[in-house]
């Protein structure tokens, strides 16, 4: 949909689509991504005010959901237990890694230095890789009893913030090198989401959803 002369109006149609599972605007607005059922993560660049195809990623299963990276250089893919990272050449988006993950990946969490990436899995695993294109390591593995239901990357990328359906919210410290519990809260009541609003020094405001 776009906007023109007021009102909005389709600028990019389908023939015969696939379920979709993930669809991320790049931060600049100028990609759109799309992650289908039948393994394709279309990308779409803006032309002249029209969305037009400009690369088209496959993989061997369905693509369960898509992220950009925070200065909008990296697209993050994933499917079944694989996240494949990619970046922009020659008009083309280039795989520069493949992260793995033993369970089917649900969400992806960039942090704002695009230092470290977050893989989510729905049933109680993340898996966080730290570096840059092509030298990931893995440098922590966090763990709930129950699904994971939120994560987040502090603003000043030094924490992480976890929920989950086992009524815990967990931060999370980079301390040399890897990422280490800080601090569990517990509540009454399974945490549908959660998530950084501010920072002031080392001082954080988070947001929490109880169900």
């Amino acid at each position: 949909m776009g906007l023109e002369d007021g009102q909005w109006c389709n600028q990019y149609i389908t023939t015969k689509p696939p379920q979709v599972h993930g669809v991320e605007f790049s931060p600049d607005g100028r990609n759109l991504a799309i992650g289908s059922e039948d393994g394709t993560c279309g990308v779409l660049v803006q032309v002249d005010g029209r969305w037009r195809e400009q690369d088209r990623i496959s993989h061997p299963d369905m693509v369960s959901t898509v992220k950009f990276s925070f200065d909008g250089t990296c697209l993050a893919t994933a499917s079944s237990g694989t996240l494949r990272l990619f970046h922009l050449a020659d008009s083309r988006w280039q795989e520069s890694a493949a992260l793995r993950h033993n369970q089917i990946v649900t969400d992806v969490q960039f942090s704002r230095d695009g230092q470290h990436v977050l893989i989510v899995s729905g049933f109680n695993t993340m898996k966080v890789f730290s570096g840059d294109r092509g030298e990931w390591k893995l440098r922590g593995t966090v763990k709930h009893s129950d699904s994971v239901s939120g994560a987040w990357f502090s603003p000043d990328s030094s924490r992480l913030l976890t929920s989950s359906s086992d009524n815990t919210v967990g931060i999370y410290e980079l301390n040399e090198g890897q990422w280490q519990k800080e601090k569990v809260f517990t509540h009454h009541s399974s945490v549908a989401t959660s998530e950084f609003l501010a920072q002031k020094k080392r001082c954080f405001q988070i947001s929490l959803l109880l169900c």
